[in-house]
């Protein structure tokens, strides 16, 4: 079975600089998937419907995924309120 760190970045898919930095395309997405289970090349992952046990904080590039973080509940409730204070609503 294939395990995860907390904190997953994969670069494989990009020219990195002689400083070790990569630029996904402007066009990759943050989603939060629910972790629901694995299989032997990695995890079962869904779109969150409601509360979910296990949170995956997912950096999208057309089907790769360079950043998964994996957060708990109370990580989750401080990010989106710190995301809501940022943006002006909280």
């Amino acid at each position: 079975m294939m395990q995860y760190e907390k904190h997953n970045l994969y670069t494989g898919e990009y020219d990195l600089t002689d400083q070790g930095v990569c630029a996904p395309p402007e066009e990759s997405e943050w989603t939060v998937l629910a972790v629901v289970g694995e299989h032997e090349e990695g995890g079962q992952f869904l779109p969150i419907e409601g509360s979910a046990e296990s949170i995956c904080l997912v950096l999208q590039d057309q089907g790769f995924w360079p950043v998964m973080s994996f957060i708990t509940k109370t990580e989750a409730r401080l990010l989106a309120h710190t995301l809501l204070e940022a943006a002006g609503e909280g």
